[in-house]
């Protein structure tokens, strides 16, 4: 597989990271501590930021999830490399992003998991603050605990075998499943799946009208 690593970064105007993988250091040179609470604005080079930007905006204003462009990153050598991005709010080859930290009530609620693409059991390493009213969990309770143990039992193998698939081949799965919550019950849950070097990233909301991915 190609490298790439996870980053996830608060919907500010600075968008600061506040999650990376630990494989950041395969891409970009850098250990996870070093660019938490860094803008993802200081890696692209200069003459990109403000273009940049404008797609990031659009993607949020527009709820999509599709567009791709082609850009320069700087490493922590000082050279800047060439990357890929897709805006899953994720770049591939490089960091992968998941709104977080967003006070702005007419984006649609979600809820980004990270998962250690090692285990069998999909140990969940990180979940965003969206837990606590889309699911009924608060974020450290979940983290160390096995994905697999909130799927109701009758969808598990899908899960299973949709995690799976996307450790094989890390492209984008859509799929829908009932997450049972000991406080609100067996909620319809749409998910987007997507993984890197060390993590697989899942982005969920309740089911919705609304497409998922345009």
């Amino acid at each position: 597989m190609q490298p790439a690593f996870i980053g996830l970064f608060n919907l500010t105007p600075y968008a600061k990271f506040i999650y990376v993988s630990e494989s950041i250091c395969e891409v970009l040179g850098h250990e996870p501590a070093e660019v938490i609470s860094k803008s993802w604005l200081d890696f692209y080079h200069p003459d990109e930021v403000d273009s940049i930007m404008g797609l990031f905006l659009a993607s949020i204003r527009d709820n999509t999830f599709g567009s791709v462009l082609v850009c320069r990153m700087r490493h922590k050598t000082g050279r800047y490399i060439s990357v890929e991005i897709d805006q899953f709010h994720r770049v591939i080859s490089l960091p992968e992003a998941s709104i977080e930290d967003c006070e702005d009530p007419s984006l649609e609620p979600r809820v980004c998991l990270i998962i250690d693409r090692f285990t069998k059991l999909h140990i969940i390493q990180y979940t965003s603050k969206a837990a606590s009213f889309l699911l009924g969990y608060e974020t450290t309770s979940m983290i160390g605990t096995s994905f697999l143990s909130y799927v109701v039992e009758e969808d598990i193998s899908i899960v299973q075998n949709m995690l799976l698939a996307t450790k094989a081949v890390p492209e984008l799965r859509k799929f829908s499943f009932g997450f049972q919550s000991s406080f609100l019950g067996e909620i319809l849950m749409e998910a987007i799946s997507s993984g890197c070097s060390d993590s697989l990233m899942l982005v969920l909301r309740p089911n919705s009208q609304m497409p998922f991915l345009k």
